[in-house]
């Protein structure tokens, strides 16, 4: 659009830039033209209507480079809220990993007789990298969220919520005794190691992009 805003611009400047100098040195006396014979009221308005064009085509650039770079703005900070928020996903999944650490840290703070919600430490772990969950929904309604990205978005707040819960209710299950708790274990592993993959893959490929942009 910047392209065709300055097609339309300068080829009138030029037209305007050179009747002036042709005005200047009387070019129309030097050929032999008779300047009384110039309807100088057509060409008063016809010059007046093309400044006004000049200035609305000038006016209309800026307007509309303001606003891409607005939603060029408000582009790059969907994509730094979620790279964040998926950094402290993959971040959290991995601690939880470290059952020792679960025992001794997480483990005493938790009731088991309550729901998340109402275990502190467990429902800090399920919403903190979600803090800027209201400012993404504003995005995506606003049109900043391409679909797939807020898809995948709220896919893995489910089911990183969801992880954080298993992860530390069902942490010793790694010495399963029955097949009943080996195929929940196994359950939660897999779906564990395929939240991290897509997380990595996620991270990787927005600071791939941050490298292009940058050479």
């Amino acid at each position: 659009m910047k392209k065709k805003t300055l097609r339309i611009i300068i080829p009138i400047i030029v037209v305007l830039i050179t009747y002036l100098l042709l005005d200047y040195i009387n070019v129309p006396s030097l050929i032999g033209l008779t300047i009384s014979n110039i309807n100088v009221d057509a060409f008063g308005i016809l010059f007046d209507a093309t400044i006004v064009l000049i200035l609305y085509a000038i006016s209309f650039y800026y307007i509309e480079n303001r606003q891409n770079e607005k939603d060029e703005n408000a582009r790059d900070t969907v994509d730094v809220l979620l790279n964040k928020t998926y950094q402290e996903c993959l971040s959290n999944l991995e601690f939880l990993d470290n059952r020792e650490m679960i025992e001794k840290y997480i483990i005493p703070k938790v009731d088991g007789n309550k729901p998340d919600s109402e275990n502190k430490v467990v429902n800090n772990l399920q919403i903190l990298p979600f803090s800027s969950f209201n400012a993404v929904i504003d995005l995506a309604a606003n049109g900043y969220v391409e679909k797939k990205k807020f898809d995948d978005y709220l896919n893995i707040k489910k089911e990183y919520q969801h992880l954080i819960s298993v992860k530390i209710t069902f942490f010793d299950l790694v010495d399963s005794q029955t097949d009943e708790q080996r195929a929940m274990y196994n359950n939660i592993k897999t779906r564990d190691c395929a939240l991290k993959t897509k997380l990595t893959r996620l991270i990787n490929n927005k600071q791939r992009q941050k490298l292009r942009e940058e050479l």
